[in-house]
């Protein structure tokens, strides 16, 4: 095969501005547009640009946002609209302060007086009991690795997913879903060791049928494994003798 050259050109959308922008900007989508509106001004885009703005904090921040925050990240879009940016240029300048903040970037859980608990002897740092959306943090970042979905954000906002009942439901429905395999790869590859596995191979002259096909098998043997007992609630004694095993062809 002789290839001269190629190009590539891309990504082509079927409509502008395409899904995952609607996404992020909701009703102010519409703004970003290869040309810009002379007719519309920083004062109509407003009320969209805040709130696409608060609903991305939300989400990102994975809790209810107050009207000071808001407000803090609307002025740098107002900003940035002033200075003559465009629209799409100027709404990324709060999206990355908020992408920047400690707020998306770890699991803030604020002392017991930030949250209206009193101080004990002083000090700030008394336990407490964690709010519902702490607690859907905890819960959707240990089983998917990732940042909590709209229902547990919903039952968060209710205040109902740490009733028993409810937070039973959603660990049942997490682990049901196939994102739930960043659990089982993370907590194996931890408690087993898995990640180590291939770190040394054996030398291929005295064990020459181990590949790499062979390598990843074992892993994946062992995390569907584990994977089988912790989806179907088995007894944990199944990991020193079980009457089945999960293999493949080879």
């Amino acid at each position: 095969l002789w290839v001269d050259w190629f190009e590539l050109e891309g990504p082509v959308y079927d409509a502008w501005p395409p899904a995952s922008v609607r996404q992020v900007l909701g009703d102010s989508a519409s703004f970003v547009t290869s040309e810009p509106d002379a007719n519309r001004t920083i004062a109509d885009e407003l009320p969209a640009a805040k709130t696409a703005i608060a609903d991305f904090m939300r989400r990102a921040y994975r809790r209810p946002v107050d009207a000071a925050e808001v407000e803090a990240k609307v002025d740098l879009f107002q900003q940035a609209r002033t200075a003559g940016v465009g629209y799409a240029e100027a709404i990324r300048s709060p999206l990355i302060a908020i992408l920047m903040s400690p707020h998306f970037l770890y699991l803030t859980e604020p002392a017991a007086d930030a949250v209206g608990d009193s101080k004990v002897d002083g000090k700030s740092h008394a336990p407490r009991p964690l709010t519902d959306h702490e607690l859907a943090a905890r819960l959707s970042y240990l089983i998917w690795s990732s940042m909590p979905d709209e229902q547990l954000m919903s039952l968060a906002d209710a205040g109902q997913l740490s009733q028993p009942e409810q937070l039973s439901q959603q660990v049942d429905r997490l682990l049901a879903d196939p994102k739930s395999t960043a659990f089982v790869n993370n907590f194996a590859g931890q408690w087993l060791g898995l990640r180590e596995v291939g770190a040394n191979p054996p030398a291929p002259d005295l064990y020459p049928h181990y590949d790499r096909h062979l390598e990843t098998s074992i892993v994946g043997e062992t995390e569907a494994f584990f994977a089988e007992i912790l989806r179907h609630d088995l007894s944990v004694m199944n990991f020193v003798r079980s009457d089945f095993v999960v293999i493949n062809e080879r």
